[in-house]
């Protein structure tokens, strides 16, 4: 199916695009936090973002949670984060665009000293472009995600889950091509 078919199917489905947000802007704005270096540290080969939440609850830290909990920093958060996902997905018998992972972690509420079990959320998709981004959710405590499959944008157009190919990250992965070293 060509993609101008894709679009005028979206179109009748869903009606004409009133906005767009792209996946860009939302770095830009703080929804999404950029941690691709600190990702091509950990051995993913894709850009890879944190939602905002999941920068708050697993990475974010000052000099004074450090005075009031236990020492730690922003870069060792944000490393344990990245390397975790990254050992779920190597040990991950999931071959799905999505993924679930466990790992513990101080949480930033002025007096824990004890890491706690937080669950994430790891999702392969199209990026801008179209090409393969991973973006790394915070879960709430029962494992219901906080966000639903998005809507995605591709060079800018917004597509739906249905109309937009998300097989293609999985693809990638199924012919040897995975997503992290």
């Amino acid at each position: 199916m060509s993609n101008s078919l894709n679009e005028q199917s979206a179109e009748s489905l869903f009606g004409e695009v009133i906005s767009t947000y792209t996946r860009a802007q939302a770095i830009e704005d703080g929804v999404l936090i950029d941690v691709s270096q600190t990702g091509v540290q950990a051995g993913f080969c894709w850009p890879v973002a944190l939602t905002s939440a999941a920068w708050e609850g697993c990475v974010a830290w000052t000099e004074e949670d450090t005075q009031k909990q236990i020492c730690q920093d922003v870069p060792g958060r944000r490393w344990d984060v990245l390397y975790m996902a990254a050992n779920a997905i190597k040990n991950s018998k999931n071959r799905s665009d999505q993924l679930l992972y466990r790992f513990y972690r101080v949480p930033r509420d002025g007096w824990s000293k004890a890491a706690q079990l937080v669950t994430l959320k790891l999702i392969v998709g199209p990026g801008d472009q179209g090409e393969p981004v991973v973006t790394i959710m915070l879960c709430l405590t029962n494992g219901i995600e906080c966000f639903s499959n998005p809507v995605v944008f591709i060079n800018g157009h917004q597509k739906h889950p249905v109309t937009c190919n998300w097989r293609f990250a999985k693809s990638i992965y199924y012919r040897g091509f995975n997503f992290i070293h």
